[in-house]
């Protein structure tokens, strides 16, 4: 099981199944029909929204029609999908499904107008951040979401990391987060990071005024084959999922209109260095 991400085993297998039923000629109905379960029930494992269990695979596959060696494959893949990765731990379901998703990203783009994106913050800064938001928070559950937070960040240690793409207003230079030394660390990590072959670093200059990005923030992953990209967005606490096409697209056009408002690599640094400075102590 080392180096299986059951995230991604889930999505390849509810790729497959939505795949070998169109080439069986089936609706989802049909499908309903012959596994005697609800339409809804065939959306979810199509979609990856609900937990994958072997023996459906298996019926599914043998009411498709499937080759005996790819659905051995497919049934195996299910019971590597409902194995455990590290941030099975955290409570939240749907942020431990962005998290599968994130480890096995092959991009990541993400633009916010007041922080850095979790996957670049430092332990100080993530600590300032995390507790300002939750007002009361116990010291025991600070540390287990500090430490989330750093875990995630070893996708950027990999021998093949994914590529990253940062946007952020530049306002977030300047919120306080934390004390002086807090955010001089921080700016300084966005340096040593920006420094690096696979990312790439822009910020959004208080001179570009107003622009399309301005009332959002987002992440979007991008997937190897055969898994979809899907874009990340919290809004009021709540966390939104996005995944068809057309929505896919509209992101991309406005991630092409975010790099264009914002300064360019050489541009950002110079501007987070002399930034940098008012920290300094």
């Amino acid at each position: 099981m080392a180096g299986i991400n059951p995230s991604l085993r889930h999505h390849e297998v509810a790729t497959r199944l939505r795949a070998l039923r169109m080439d069986a000629g089936l609706t989802m109905k049909e499908a309903a029909q012959r596994l005697e379960c609800s339409v809804a029930k065939i959306s979810r494992l199509e979609t990856a929204a609900r937990g994958v269990i072997p023996r459906d695979v298996r019926d599914l596959c043998a009411i498709y029609g499937a080759d005996p060696a790819e659905a051995a494959v497919l049934i195996a893949m299910a019971r590597e999908a409902r194995a455990s990765e590290w941030w099975e731990e955290y409570p939240d379901e749907k942020f431990r499904a962005y998290i599968g998703h994130e480890a096995d990203a092959v991009a990541i783009f993400s633009y916010d107008t007041g922080i850095f994106p979790g996957i670049v913050q430092t332990s100080g800064y993530a600590r300032a951040i995390i507790k300002g938001v939750a007002g009361r928070i116990s010291a025991e559950t600070l540390a287990k979401r500090v430490e989330l937070r750093m875990r995630r960040q070893d996708i950027l240690h990999k021998k093949d990391p994914p590529r990253l793409h940062i946007i952020v207003d530049e306002s977030a230079l300047h919120r306080r987060v934390g004390d002086e030394r807090v955010m001089y660390e921080q700016l300084s990590h966005l340096l040593e990071l920006s420094g690096r072959h696979r990312m790439s670093l822009q910020v959004i200059p208080f001179s570009a005024g107003a622009h399309k990005g301005l009332d959002q923030t987002f992440t979007m992953l991008e997937m190897a084959d055969p898994i979809p990209d899907v874009i990340y967005q919290e809004v009021g606490g709540r966390i939104e999922y996005f995944r068809k096409e057309k929505e896919l697209q509209a992101y991309r056009d406005l991630i092409g209109h975010l790099s264009t408002v914002g300064l360019g690599q050489d541009g950002s640094r110079t501007l987070i260095e002399e930034v940098s400075q008012k920290y300094r102590s």
